[in-house]
């Protein structure tokens, strides 16, 4: 869907209607976005849609992150991490790269010092280790040097000993879930996690990584149904080294039905075609056709009331 399409209220019309036809119970669906002010605007316009006073449970709707924090990895979280938790309470706190935190490495990491926890995580598809360290200089060093074995097997204890502790970065928590997804040990666990969410629907798919698709690749092949809406001419998140050709790889892969919406209601045809230009897209058309140009420039002498 391009620009200007209306694809977040048809995305919240869709959602509105399977809830109210819906005889899965109780399983529900699972409609996500990747930021919390997309997941907080749709919940705005589904509300809208649905019957006064009803709620969204069994339904999920939120970002991708919390989905599998949540649904995935915190029932499971104890036998992935080995954290017994305080008090009763096992749950996995999420912590930023900026955070102050005592794990670290107990010896020099490619000669560029000691290394905390939080600051890297592990690509179990390429078999790196990602550092994010929040000082790009020092991420762009470490990111290229081929790390010795046994600098990867230190990363690896000092990585469990956090996750023992109870934490675990946004990175962490997706290599959890593809751990406990793959696993056969769990295979029971993915089977009632499909019946408990049938249908998810993506929205901003453009902005999947490479880790999400696996995921996702592992939930449709148990029978979860997948819609995906976005543009992939709009992936944003390329500090996470997303590839938009990955997802169309993935939705040729998979066989999606492919509906287009082309029409922008937002931009008149000059800036569609502008567009057009920079993206090498061809198929957009403008909500007004405006052949004059239309840019005044008003000058005045002294203050602005002159006008």
């Amino acid at each position: 869907a391009c620009p200007g399409s209306g694809k977040t209220e048809v995305v919240a019309a869709k959602v509105a209607k399977e809830i109210g036809s819906w005889k899965k119970n109780p399983g529900g669906l699972a409609v996500l976005s990747f930021a919390n002010s997309a997941t907080d605007e749709l919940t705005i316009r589904v509300s809208k849609y649905l019957p006064h006073g009803q709620g969204m449970y069994p339904h999920f709707l939120g970002t991708f992150d919390s989905f599998i924090y949540k649904s995935i990895v915190s029932p499971l979280a104890t036998e992935l991490t080995g954290y017994l938790g305080e008090g009763g309470d096992a749950s996995i706190r999420i912590i930023e790269p900026s955070a102050n935190l005592g794990f670290r490495t107990k010896y020099s990491i490619a000669s560029r010092g000691k290394i905390n926890a939080h600051h890297y995580s592990f690509d179990l598809i390429n078999e790196t280790v990602v550092f994010e360290t929040g000082k790009p200089e020092l991420d762009k060093v470490l990111n290229s040097v081929t790390l010795k074995d046994w600098e990867f097997k230190h990363l690896l204890e000092t990585k469990i000993r956090m996750l023992k502790g109870g934490f675990a970065t946004y990175r962490d928590i997706e290599c959890l879930a593809i751990d406990a997804l793959s696993d056969d040990k769990y295979q029971h666990f993915v089977e009632l996690f499909v019946k408990r969410f049938p249908l998810i629907i993506i929205d901003e798919c453009q902005d999947l990584s490479e880790e999400q698709l696996t995921i996702l690749e592992v939930l449709v092949n148990k029978g979860t149904k997948l819609h995906f809406v976005g543009d992939l001419h709009q992936a944003i998140y390329g500090f996470r080294d997303v590839d938009p050709a990955k997802v169309q790889q993935f939705v040729k892969e998979n066989h999606f039905t492919n509906l287009p919406l082309t029409r922008n209601f937002r931009s008149c045809q000059n800036i569609v075609e502008l567009c057009a230009k920079l993206t090498g897209r061809n198929d957009i058309v403008g909500n007004v056709s405006w052949l004059d140009p239309r840019c005044l420039v008003v000058q005045y002498d002294n203050c602005p009331t002159e006008l």
